[in-house]
């Protein structure tokens, strides 16, 4: 039996390496290289999972185009258990991300069949284990009106729920915060990162920002901050854990493998400090490395801690 169940987005992303400055128009830049790799909030916190030795299902949706095939054989051979819908005439979606010398990025992001992802892909009998996670939610239209019903059902099943919001591409809307304010009612972990946490609550402090998410009914709220670390509340408490400083090389999918350290931390009996840590420890390992390599195992996970 898995013992995490995610549904969400996957796709194919498109790196550069670090830029000095954007690319004049009409104008060509030459990097040393390019990386094609498997992307998606939901299919790289699955595949981080499963790297870090949870039995991990994936839902998604997907078409017959040469794209949707590799990303199907590649999930598949990072050992996540695949049950990918797959539609004729569909294609799957892409994510290019121009990644500055400072680590931050432009992304340009085509849905491809993410956006038409919905409740009829899948069984709800097929939501097994202790975690239920939706990740990249802000991009899946066809199931966002759903995932309140899909989460209600894993609770009642004993199951904690997982969420990571995703940038909202069409601007944080009312009706948009609305669906997303009544599922957070259900929601025993919450991943934004900084800048999304900051849209979402007005607020600029870190702690205000948490503290806001847990009087909205959140049970755990981890709000990602880079480098910087990440700063984590429940009921009566919110604390920052620092950073680790790593050599990085990309940081596309660095907050989904946060979150996926932080539910192996917490399945683990880690405390919630130490699940911070080993969070942190995820995301920062994962940075420094491309394709299949840049899934940080256990053993590496915890080098880390030691050396720091």
């Amino acid at each position: 039996m898995n013992e995490v169940t995610v549904i969400g987005d996957i796709n194919l992303d498109i790196i550069s390496f670090p830029l000095k400055n954007y690319p004049e128009k009409d104008k060509q830049s030459i990097l040393p290289k390019i990386i094609v790799q498997l992307g998606g909030s939901s299919a790289i916190f699955a595949s981080t999972c499963c790297s870090l030795g949870i039995k991990t299902k994936f839902i998604g949706r997907l078409g017959f185009d040469f794209i949707s095939e590799f990303l199907v054989k590649e999930i598949q051979e990072i050992g996540v258990d695949s049950r990918i819908k797959r539609i004729k005439g569909e294609e799957a979606g892409i994510t290019i991300s121009l990644t500055f010398k400072d680590m931050k990025r432009a992304m340009i992001s085509f849905r491809g069949s993410n956006g038409n992802l919905c409740k009829k892909d899948f069984d709800l009998k097929e939501i097994e284990g202790k975690i239920l996670h939706v990740g990249g939610f802000n991009l899946l239209d066809g199931l966002r009106k759903d995932v309140y019903e899909i989460f209600s059902y894993a609770k009642k099943k004993g199951m904690k729920t997982s969420l990571d919001p995703n940038w909202d591409p069409k601007g944080w809307t009312k009706e948009r915060l609305f669906d997303l304010f009544k599922i957070l009612k259900i929601t025993d972990f919450f991943f934004p990162d900084y800048e999304e946490g900051k849209a979402i609550t007005k607020f600029e402090e870190p702690e205000r920002i948490v503290e806001k998410f847990l009087d909205l009914g959140v049970k755990i709220v981890a709000l990602k901050c880079g480098k910087d670390g990440c700063y984590v509340g429940k009921e009566n408490e919110v604390f920052h854990m620092k950073g680790f400083k790593v050599k990085a090389v990309q940081t596309t999918g660095a907050g989904d493998a946060f979150n996926a350290g932080f539910i192996k931390a917490f399945l683990s009996g880690l405390s919630l400090k130490e699940c911070a840590r080993f969070a942190n420890a995820v995301g920062a390992l994962y940075t420094t490395k491309f394709g299949r390599e840049r899934f940080p195992k256990e053993k590496e996970v915890k080098r880390l801690k030691i050396f720091y």
